[in-house]
């Protein structure tokens, strides 16, 4: 019968310790997907939700299509992807076809610096508004949204910009106070 015998480990004195380098965090970090905090301070990030939320709120479509990238996507919960022109595209209808903005918040739930971006954003998204279908703009009605998103963004010579938006959860749907189906 084979047998390895193991001794115990000693104990090594406090002064015997050896340190670790400054240096070998930064390795360490980067192993994990964390990056040392960027130009953008979380009270900065703070600041353009506020903004971007107040040209939602006034219905102001070029100020709130100027905070994404030129090459801006969005992923669904369901893997589809959209490009810019896509978003383009919605957010003009979406801003001729809404006739109030009762309401709109983004909490703001976690705030991270990935090596990949500036900072990336866990949001919770809720946007109650007065809104008509394209063929009955005389017609509005009041719907309800919500979502949980992270928002990757990216420094450009304009400032900070979503460059793609990750949508995690699809909240409930309501029209005039009804849930949707499959919502």
């Amino acid at each position: 019968m084979n047998s390895v015998s193991k001794s115990p480990r000693r104990p090594v004195a406090p002064s015997r310790r050896s340190f670790v380098p400054l240096g070998a965090i930064g390795v360490l970090l980067s192993l994990v997907g964390c990056a040392p905090h960027k130009n953008t301070s979380d009270a900065g990030v703070q600041k353009l939700y506020a903004r971007y939320g107040d040209a939602v709120r006034r219905m102001d479509y070029p100020t709130y299509s100027s905070f994404l990238t030129s090459d801006f996507s969005m992923r669904n919960p369901d893997g589809r992807v959209h490009d810019r022109t896509e978003m383009d595209k919605y957010q003009r209808v979406n801003a001729q076809t809404t006739k109030k903005v009762n309401a709109y918040t983004s909490t703001i739930e976690a705030i991270t610096h990935p090596f990949d971006a500036d900072f990336a954003v866990i949001v919770l998204q809720r946007y109650d508004r007065e809104q008509a279908p394209v063929e009955e703009p005389n017609n509005p009605h009041r719907i309800q949204t919500s979502a949980v998103q992270r928002e990757i963004w990216r420094g450009t010579p304009q400032g900070p910009r979503i460059s793609r938006i990750e949508e995690i959860m699809i909240g409930p749907v309501f029209i005039d106070g009804k849930l949707q189906p499959d919502s």
